[in-house]
C-alpha cells in the first residue's frame, strides 16, 4: 500500500487508503500507513474492510457544489458508495493523484436534468414507502394490533411510531417529500457541474 491515509465519514468508513491496485476503506479511524496496514491484515477485527480494485471501478465523481464522493465499480452497478473527505484539502488531493499516479481521466461535465434528480426522486419513493408502512403500523397500535416486529431497534421505532399517532406520521412524511421536491425542482432547473474521474481502461 501507498500514498497517505484519507479520513473520510461515510457508512461504515472512516479511513481510505490508495494502494498500488486498489483503494482500500476501513470502517476504522487510522492515522498513519502503518496503523492502516497492521488493522487490514488483522485475521480477527471487528472493522469493516472494503476493497475496490482501481480496475473495477467505473467513475469517481463529486460534484461542484457538493463534498460528496461517490464511487461506482463493476460488482455492483447498481450501488453507489458515497462518502466525503474530513479534511477538505484531501478532495483535491485525492482526485489529482488517481489522475497523476494511476492514470486516471478527469473530466470536468454538466449534468442533464434527468440525471441530476434521479436519485432524488429514488429519495422521495423511499419516503413515500415508508410513509406509507409506519401510517398503517400507527394504525394498528392505536387499533390494539399486536406488533410483529420483536427486536430492539424496530421497538423503539414502534415506540416513536406509537408517540407520533397516523396523523404524525403523515406531517413528518410530508414535509420530508416536499424538501425532496423543493430539491428536485432546483437541480432540475439548474444542473450542477461536477468533476469525473474515469479509469485508464474507460475511454471517452
Amino acid at each position: 500500500m501507498e500514498n497517505k491515509v484519507f479520513s473520510i465519514s461515510g457508512e461504515k468508513m472512516s479511513s481510505l487508503l490508495i494502494g498500488e491496485d486498489s483503494i482500500f476503506i476501513s470502517s476504522k479511524d487510522f492515522k498513519t500507513i502503518d496503523e492502516f496496514n497492521k488493522g487490514w491484515i488483522k485475521n480477527f477485527s471487528f472493522a469493516q474492510k472494503t476493497e475496490f480494485k482501481l480496475e473495477e471501478i467505473t467513475s469517481i465523481t463529486k460534484e461542484d457544489t457538493d463534498n460528496t464522493v461517490k464511487l461506482k465499480y463493476k460488482r455492483n452497478p447498481l450501488i453507489t458508495r458515497e462518502f466525503h473527505f474530513n479534511e477538505i484539502d484531501d478532495n483535491e488531493y485525492f482526485f489529482s493523484y488517481l489522475v497523476k499516479n494511476k492514470y486516471f481521466s478527469k473530466r470536468h461535465e454538466t449534468l442533464t436534468p434527468i440525471q441530476a434528480i434521479l436519485n432524488y426522486i429514488f429519495r422521495l419513493l423511499i419516503v413515500a414507502a415508508f410513509t406509507v408502512f409506519f401510517y398503517y403500523e400507527a394504525i394498528q397500535i392505536e387499533n390494539g394490533v399486536e406488533e410483529k416486529m420483536h427486536g430492539g431497534k424496530e421497538k423503539f421505532l414502534m415506540l416513536i411510531v406509537e408517540k407520533m399517532g397516523k396523523n404524525g406520521v403523515l406531517v413528518v412524511g410530508a414535509l420530508i417529500s416536499c424538501f425532496i421536491l423543493y430539491k428536485i425542482v432546483k437541480r432540475y432547473n439548474n444542473p450542477p457541474s461536477q468533476l469525473k474521474l474515469l479509469p485508464p481502461n474507460v475511454y471517452f
